[in-house]
C-alpha cells in the first residue's frame, strides 16, 4: 500500500476508529490525544466546517463528559452544534441529536432550563421531520423530556 501521509483524510478516519477503541476501554487519555490529532488534521486541511470534523468535535465532546467534565465537553458540544446547524441545517436528525446531546449534559450539571430548551427544540425537530421513534436520538430525547417534566413538577 502507498503511504498517504499523516495529513489525509483516510488517516483521520485510521485513527478516529483507533480512538474510539481506546475511549471504549476507557482510556480517555489517548482517546482525546487522538482525537485532538484529528481535529488538527482537519484543521491544516481547511475542513474544519465539515461533517467529519462536527464528528471530531463530538468524539472530543463524549470523552470529556465521560470523565465528567462537562463543562468542557459542552464546548466542543456547541462548536459542533455550530457546524452541523451551517452544514446539515436545522431540519435535520443530526441537528437534532445535537441538541439532545447539550440538553444531557446540561442535566448533568443542574441547568434545567437550559436542558429544557434543548430538548424541546430537539423533539420538536425530530416531530417535524416525523422520525421513527425508534431512532436513537429520539428516543433520547424523550426519554430526557420524561426526566426533566419529572424535575419541573418537584421544583414547583
Amino acid at each position: 500500500a502507498e503511504y498517504m501521509g499523516e495529513y489525509h483524510p483516510e488517516y483521520v478516519k485510521v485513527l478516529m476508529l483507533t480512538a474510539g477503541a481506546y475511549r471504549w476501554v476507557s482510556d480517555f487519555s489517548t482517546a482525546r490525544a487522538l482525537y485532538c490529532l484529528c481535529e488538527k488534521i482537519q484543521k491544516s486541511l481547511s475542513l474544519s466546517c465539515s461533517l467529519e470534523y462536527s464528528t471530531i468535535l463530538n468524539r472530543i465532546g463524549l470523552t470529556y463528559s465521560l470523565q465528567g467534565e462537562y463543562r468542557i465537553a459542552l464546548s466542543y458540544y456547541h462548536r459542533c452544534e455550530q457546524i452541523n446547524r451551517r452544514t446539515v441545517g436545522v431540519i435535520h436528525p443530526l441537528y437534532a441529536l445535537n441538541l439532545a446531546t447539550i440538553a444531557l449534559v446540561y442535566d448533568k450539571i443542574s441547568k434545567f432550563s437550559a436542558a429544557l430548551f434543548y430538548n424541546t427544540t430537539a423533539l420538536r425537530i425530530y416531530e417535524m421531520l416525523e422520525v421513527p421513534e425508534i431512532f436513537m436520538g429520539y428516543r433520547l430525547a424523550r426519554s430526557l423530556a420524561g426526566k426533566l417534566s419529572r424535575k419541573q413538577r418537584t421544583l414547583a
